[in-house]
């Protein structure tokens, strides 16, 4: 009996070598290699500012004032006069990207009593030969911007803006009429009794038109 414990004794004392032997070899010699970092990034994000401002943005109503025919008598000349050219609205790109500016007008509109004005003797058509409307983007000379069915469209580059006015002009003597001087002079006459303001609608859309990167 006490040689067979001597046995057990012995094997239970190996198994405690070999299990700190283990021990020390996973420890040391079969440990992994590891390595720590951090970092940070940041991006920019492009700007988008696009600002719209004059008389005739937001809620408010240009107001063009009272407008009469020419009064001089028909010589040789079709006759005409103007509002002359009024500031309606400034655009404004201070984006970091470039913007596609669209600019839309109606056509006119003849009011009297706050009703449309469409009757004989003389066709909407005719009314609109007659008083006109013509946009520029400067205050006098150049040459009024082409509106295609009703819209102007431009690219503003970073930190430009554009100014657009506009002008009322009512031509007297059309191209049209068969008794030059007295088909317009009775014609400016109607247009005085009967019509009381004339309305045109403007808006003004900008979208982004390039991209960082490009």
């Amino acid at each position: 009996m006490t040689k067979r414990k001597n046995v057990v004794s012995k094997m239970l004392l190996l198994v405690v070598i070999l299990t700190l032997i283990s021990c020390c070899f996973l420890g040391s010699t079969f440990a992994r290699y590891t390595s720590d970092g951090r970092g940070t990034g940041t991006l920019q994000v492009a700007k988008w500012d696009v600002t719209i401002t004059g008389a005739a943005t937001g809620e408010s109503e240009l107001v063009f004032g009272q407008l009469s025919p020419a009064a001089e008598e028909y010589v040789s000349e079709n006759r005409s006069h103007s509002t002359g050219r009024i500031e309606i609205a400034t655009i404004t790109n201070a984006s970091d990207v470039q913007a596609e500016v669209t600019f839309t007008a109606t056509e006119l509109v003849f009011k009297k009593a706050d009703t449309e004005i469409t009757y004989s003797p003389y066709e909407k058509s005719v009314l609109q030969d007659v008083i006109t409307i013509r946009f520029y983007d400067v205050a006098s000379g150049g040459t009024a911007l082409e509106l295609q069915g009703g819209e102007y469209t431009t690219t503003l580059d970073k930190t430009v803006s554009i100014t657009i006015y506009a002008e009322i002009i009512w031509t007297s003597d059309l191209e049209s009429d068969a008794n030059k001087g007295t088909d317009g002079d009775a014609r400016d006459t109607w247009i005085g009794q009967n019509v009381e303001t004339v309305t045109c609608e403007f808006t003004y859309k900008a979208v982004q038109a390039t991209q960082i990167p490009a």
